[in-house]
């Protein structure tokens, strides 16, 4: 089994029932192809950086998922032709990368950078 992660924009225009019918759509086509699962995150509606089928706000969600690359495939293929996702992308991940998203706090900050950068003095 491989580790795959899915961005997906949601039709906005959908309500909280049609956005979880949605959501248990895609994590059932993971799921039944004997995949598992790692993560589940919703970014919620934000501003598209261009029109995507005549939309300018998106519905974002994130799944990490490990199935079978041909239930990738197929995966791919349904969310091509359901009406509810606007776009949508999948990508392989390295078996050797942590799945689990860094944290905001394990990130440098700018004033670490500066603190480590040598002075110049002269």
């Amino acid at each position: 089994m491989q580790t795959y992660e899915l961005v997906a924009i949601l039709d906005p225009r959908m309500d909280a029932d049609q956005t979880a019918a949605a959501l248990a759509k895609i994590d059932g086509a993971v799921t039944n192809g004997d995949g598992q699962l790692l993560a589940n995150e919703e970014w919620g509606i934000r501003r598209l950086s261009y029109p995507i089928k005549q939309f300018r706000e998106g519905n974002y969600i994130l799944r990490k998922m490990r199935v079978e690359s041909s239930e990738a495939v197929n995966l791919n293929e349904s969310l091509r032709l359901s009406e509810e996702v606007i776009r949508h992308l999948i990508i392989k991940i390295d078996n050797d990368v942590d799945v689990e998203a860094p944290s905001k706090a394990d990130a440098p900050s700018k004033s670490d950078n500066d603190a480590e950068a040598p002075s110049s003095e002269g």
